[in-house]
């Protein structure tokens, strides 16, 4: 009898431990790296049919959406609904509730440039929860929350906005709202808090309309830092969890938000740039049905002397950052900001550098072996471009793996020849020839240059000295015979300079020539003359 009821009982235990595996692999929904918008149907309808109360004056301006509240909501938790219009005659409607403290003047950001006119409401109807008091330590916020008993839809997230004594935007965080019981809850917020921020205000959203996207930003100015707060949307997990369907096992996997930082000085204008790899951790993305919010803290290097005033935030799924590239000079410090993106087979990019003048004439190059890693986004800083240099181009170098090759020069007004090239030999040297021509386009000049470039890398070099009569030039990467040593080129300027080109593959540092001239009726003069070096 004993032994029935352990074997019962091991039984009754396999079968709780199969079905916590499986409702496990049940889920809800995400999307698969596109920047998908979607308008859910179940809490859509629910909140549709609130009666609106008050309208409120708002407007658009620069993505963002601004409420003006009256003074009598201070401290108060308000249920507002935001309706926008688009340009292809579809609306959307936001719930929220708000818990405002200082400003009168609600902000909420909203996609895209086609957005033609808002209109907003303050609810009779109640939601369902409320903000009842927003407190915050170091390294926390704690949002007191009250549920009505008879709520029927539950808020989707919270975010948290701070600000300084002078009501500048300096802290901003999140968190997924899952749960909820009926009564008040204490909802808390760890992340570290700015020295000078001196109060918080709070929103909460209802997810009627899912998307990826950036919902704000806010910079801590003292550690020159840039606080981030996003969603991230997958539908897959969402339709998987209507059919009740099980996870396949690629969709396993942590989803990349790939961020750009845009920063300006008081005048607007940009002089940095700075990125990060934002991570939706799979296991969120599970237990919130495919729609997160999350925050990171971007601690930005930047050279001492780059200080911006404010940043901006893009953020990108992998479709549309495969292929990303952008770049600015900072005319003051003479500073390159370059973020790149990389979906090659390696952990690395070429990226050569071309600079122009105020008349667009190619006058500088430089180049950057470029380490990121596969499927994430970068920045690299280039230090000391030239003052002459008034426009900069970046572009990406595809790596030719089974040839070096000139990628690129130009001849400066100070008579400089930058050279771009890619070595991909075995040896760490490259032989360049160059060929100068005048204005008559006659060769006039010939010179070399032993690269130092190791091996599997882009590199550049610079040639001073060309002559002024030289108008252009053309530059060529010769290999080297190993088995002898040769004459690759020569020319005779209208100067009578001979110019002589040759490898020297022997022991000896010392080479041989016999020169042959000819006058005008091909009359043979010889000279024997010793090359050394």
């Amino acid at each position: 009898m004993k032994n029935i009821n352990t074997k019962k009982l091991i039984i009754s235990l396999l079968v709780l431990f199969l079905v916590i595996i499986v409702k496990f692999c049940f889920v809800d929904d995400i999307a698969k790296g596109e920047s998908t918008i979607q308008q859910t149907n179940t809490p859509a309808k629910k909140l549709d049919e609130l009666k609106v109360d008050k309208k409120l004056q708002c407007y658009f301006d620069k993505n963002y959406a601004y409420i003006k509240l009256p003074q009598d909501f201070s401290k108060k938790s308000v249920d507002i609904k935001l309706k926008v219009y688009r340009k292809n005659k579809v609306s959307e409607n936001y719930y929220l509730t708000i818990y405002q403290i200082n400003n009168q003047i609600f902000r909420y950001k909203i996609d895209g440039d086609d957005v033609i006119k808002l209109e907003a409401h303050t609810l009779k109807d109640k939601l369902g929860t409320s903000i009842i008091a927003v407190t915050n330590l170091q390294d926390a916020v704690f949002v007191n929350v009250y549920n009505e008993p008879k709520s029927k839809v539950n808020p989707t997230f919270l975010v948290v906005r701070g600000y300084t004594q002078e009501n500048e935007p300096c802290y901003v965080s999140s968190m997924n709202v899952t749960g909820l019981s009926k009564g008040e809850n204490k909802l808390h917020i760890r992340t570290d808090t700015p020295s000078d921020l001196t109060y918080i205000e709070a929103y909460l959203e209802y997810a009627t309309i899912k998307s990826t996207r950036v919902v704000d930003w806010a910079y801590d100015k003292i550690k020159r830092r840039v606080y981030v707060t996003a969603t991230y949307y997958e539908p897959y997990f969402e339709k998987i969890s209507q059919k009740r369907g099980v996870i396949d096992r690629d969709q396993m996997f942590d989803r990349y938000l790939y961020l750009e930082f845009n920063g300006f000085d008081l005048n607007g204008k940009k002089i940095a740039l700075s990125s990060r790899n934002m991570v939706f951790d799979i296991k969120k993305l599970i237990s919130t049905e495919g729609y997160a919010i999350d925050t990171c803290i971007a601690q930005l290097n930047l050279p001492e002397t780059v200080v911006p005033e404010k940043w901006e935030v893009r953020c990108f799924t992998r479709e549309e950052a495969i292929n990303f590239l952008d770049w600015v000079l900072n005319r003051e410090t003479r500073d390159l900001f370059i973020v790149a993106t990389n979906f090659t087979s390696e952990d690395k990019l070429f990226l050569a550098i071309k600079g122009y003048d105020d008349k667009q004439d190619k006058v500088f190059l430089s180049s950057r072996n470029m380490r990121i890693q596969r499927g994430t986004i970068d920045t690299a800083i280039i230090p000391d471009i030239p003052s002459d240099v008034r426009n900069v181009k970046v572009e990406v170098v595809p790596d030719k793996a089974d040839s070096s090759y000139i990628v690129d020069w130009c001849l400066s007004k100070n008579r400089d020849l930058y050279i771009v090239a890619v070595n991909n030999t075995v040896a760490n040297i490259l032989y360049l020839v160059i060929e100068g021509y005048d204005k008559e386009s006659n060769k006039a000049f010939l010179t070399t240059r032993n690269m130092q470039i190791q091996s599997k890398t882009i590199d550049t070099t610079v040639i001073s000295g060309i002559p002024s009569n030289i108008k252009d030039v053309k530059v060529k990467i010769i290999e080297n015979k190993t088995d002898f040593s040769y004459v690759v080129d020569w020319c005779l300027d209208k100067t009578g300079n001979l110019y002589i080109v040759a490898v020297n593959n022997t022991k000896s540092n010392m080479q041989f020539f016999v020169l042959k001239g000819y006058d005008n009726k091909k009359t043979k003069y010889s000279q024997a003359q010793e090359m050394s070096g």
